[in-house]
């Protein structure tokens, strides 16, 4: 969890799904593993594939601290700059939907949530 999303974009995604309409729900089977989920909804067969992790990330941290400094009359403003990081808490999530006909062919897909969460399935799509 200590990294950001590579090289995963949406636009690979969409990539890899889309090449997968028209085939056999076993092809997306064989790319990103057996879905957590099968269920029928107003007569259509949806696969349903999810993840989701917790993590922490470190991010750069930047503080300014301004005053004066001296004695009497010798009073002088300064400014300083410290530079450090924080912990940051990070969620990644992603739910991808594929949708079959009755002879088990993708006709459609759907997908939710962001880059750090989808980027098992984008990478598992580009092989």
């Amino acid at each position: 969890m200590l990294g950001l999303t590579g090289c995963a974009t949406w636009g690979q995604l969409d990539e890899g799904l889309t090449a997968l309409v028209g085939k056999p729900i076993t092809a997306a089977i064989e790319k990103i593993g057996y879905p957590n989920t099968e269920q029928t909804i107003a007569g259509r067969k949806l696969y349903r594939w999810g993840s989701s992790s917790q993590g922490v990330i470190s991010m750069p941290t930047q503080t300014t601290t301004t005053g004066s400094v001296g004695t009497g009359l010798g009073y002088r403003p300064y400014t300083a700059t410290t530079y450090g990081s924080a912990m940051v808490p990070v969620s990644y999530q992603c739910t991808l939907t594929l949708v079959v006909s009755p002879k088990d062919v993708i006709i459609d897909y759907g997908y939710d949530g962001n880059l750090g969460g989808c980027e098992r399935y984008i990478n598992a799509l580009k092989k």
